[in-house]
Order: C-alpha cells, then structure tokens, then sequence
C-alpha cells in the first residue's frame, strides 16, 4: 500500500515536472534564422495565450517551434481546440460580421469572397483581429523578407522529403 501511494505520489510530481518544462518553452521567443527558403511553423504567443503560425527559414526554430496549431496547443494551452489552421468555411450571413479568416498558406487574413460569413471558428470580424490571433507580430508586418519569399515557403513535411536542406544552403 505504502508503495502504491509512492509511486502515484513519483507519477504526479514527474507530471508537474514535465508540466513546468512545457511551460518553459512556451514562454520562449521563437527564433529566426538568415538562411534558405520560409519554413511554415507554429509558435506560442504567452502574452496573448494564442499559438500563431510563423514563417522562418530553416536555420531558424528553437523550443518554441511546433509543426501544427494542434501540436501547440497541445503543449502551451491544454485545452484549446484549432482555430486558425481551420479551412474557411463560408457561409450567407445573416447578421454574423465575422468576414475575414486566416489563410495558413499565406500567413495572412483574407476576406470571404462575395461578402459571405465564416461559418466555423476561422472567422473574424476585422483583419486586424484575425492576424492579432492568428499570425506572430514579425510576420504579420507583411514585411519584404514574407512576400518576396512567400512561394519559397515550404512545409516541415516537404523538407523532412529532402532530409536536411543544409547542404542546399550557401553559408553568406
């Protein structure tokens, strides 16, 4: 019995533990590097309680670096479901006001065609609130580095193909 209490005890503080680190690299800054094409990744917004997607180059990343929203939240917020890595879904008004959604492949906020509605939690009322939650304030600028290399930007899925791009990688 004393030994059951014990290892329950061991299993709860591991469990803190591991709570305590993941918090940790949640409240770190994402890094950016100088180098190669755009890399879609997704970072935690500690002071906004938001994961956002983030557009870095490969040489970039660190522990605030997730492959998915999903993935984020998974370990920054607990709870939360996906919001901004949702397909738009539009639909007739009716009096909502939520135009505007968040297109993952351009890290940008778009509005619905046709003057429609989002439907589904990827819906926004203005541009500016959707890219405050969707998109990190370095991207969101829609600085010239985002939109020279926007068709360059590749995901972690077409990189993991190449194996490591490095060696496609000039050192400046």
């Amino acid at each position: 019995m004393k030994f059951k209490r014990r290892f329950l005890l061991f299993i709860r503080l591991l469990m803190a533990q591991a709570l305590t680190l993941q918090s940790k690299v949640c409240l770190r800054r994402p890094t950016e590097g100088p180098c190669g094409p755009l890399v879609v990744a997704w970072c935690y917004d500690h002071i906004n309680k938001y994961c956002k997607e983030l557009n870095r180059t490969i040489c970039g990343g660190g522990a605030n670096d997730f492959v998915s929203e999903a993935k984020c939240q998974y370990i920054c917020q607990h709870t939360r479901k996906p919001c901004c890595s949702l397909p738009p879904h539009p639909k007739r008004c009716l009096g909502s006001t939520l135009h505007w959604y968040f297109n993952m492949r351009w890290n940008n906020c778009q509005k619905f065609p046709n003057n429609l509605c989002g439907k589904n939690r990827n819906a926004f009322s203005s541009y500016g609130k959707c890219m405050e939650r969707c998109s990190y304030k370095n991207s969101a600028r829609g600085s010239v580095t985002h939109h020279a290399s926007a068709k360059a930007t590749l995901s972690r899925n077409q990189i993991g193909r190449f194996g490591s791009l490095r060696k496609f990688v000039k050192p400046s």
